[in-house]
């Protein structure tokens, strides 16, 4: 997705990397190359787990192609970030509801009834069980918090600083997942410690050091093309944003013709 954003911003936003940028480009992507690897050598299925990298880069493409809409929106048309949450949650529900769940219904599986996906059931579920309720409660709060986070994230720094962030998520996942493992170990849940986790903790150190190297925080040792200017340079962090695109603001985040501007207050100049 590191990839993809980089691509993405560079090609529909007009942004212009260094050489330092790149590089943290590049260690990322190793580091995601040698993560799969580490996958793929868990003992798995290597048709299945070849599918599911390809339906993964997918979804990385996808998802990056997002962050960059979102900067393009925040930057250049100056919308609002929860306004841009808010809109996608809207759409993520009419999807939701109108494919999504009767496509899970009509396809065959192993749920209740034959069903992919149940939905009648998992109602039934929540209503005779609150602490599932309660769980989805915080899961719900948990992905809003997470969201607007994301959101001003975009809207202060980019979107490859987004895509940067959100690679954490799976070490956030990996590391949560070993402990469960060893801290409740009758639960049933968690991932042990293997040989391929070895590979694992270094291609995530790999993407923490070449999220620094891309945010101008560390150097590339004996590289010093790749250590000349900063990040602020090209990607800053609070100040000026991207290069705003030839292209007319919307009419949804302009006033009105009726609209007045609100009377400054006292001892505020105009």
């Amino acid at each position: 997705m590191v990839v993809f954003g980089a691509f993405l911003s560079v090609f529909f936003l007009g942004r212009k990397l260094k050489n330092h940028n790149w590089a943290g480009v590049f260690i990322c992507t190793l580091a995601g190359c040698i993560i799969g690897i580490a996958a793929q050598s868990s003992g798995g299925d290597p048709t299945y787990e070849t599918l599911g990298v390809v339906f993964i880069l997918g979804a990385q493409f996808v998802q990056a192609s997002q962050f960059v809409f979102e900067e393009l929106l925040l930057h250049d048309f100056d919308a609002p970030a929860l306004v841009v949450v808010g809109m996608e949650g809207v759409w993520g529900l009419v999807i939701s509801v109108c494919i999504s769940i009767p496509l899970c219904w009509y396809l065959p599986g192993d749920d209740v009834g034959g069903h992919y996906e149940n939905f009648e059931d998992s109602v039934v579920k929540m209503e005779n069980s609150t602490t599932l309720v309660l769980v989805m409660l915080a899961y719900w709060v948990g992905v809003l918090g997470y969201n607007v986070c994301a959101i001003l994230v975009t809207q202060e720094m980019s979107a490859v600083h987004h895509t940067f962030l959100d690679g954490f998520r799976t070490i956030s996942v990996w590391t949560v997942s070993l402990l469960t493992y060893y801290i409740f170990p009758d639960s049933g849940f968690g991932e042990p410690w293997n040989e391929s986790s070895y590979l694992q903790l270094v291609g995530f150190t790999l993407m923490i050091y070449g999220t620094l190297v891309y945010d101008g925080s560390v150097g590339v040792p004996g590289m010093s093309i790749l250590n000349t200017g900063s990040a602020a340079e090209t990607l800053p962090l609070f100040g000026e944003s991207s290069p705003k695109l030839a292209m007319p603001p919307s009419p949804a985040f302009q006033k009105s013709p009726g609209q007045k501007t609100p009377p400054a207050r006292k001892g505020q100049k105009k």
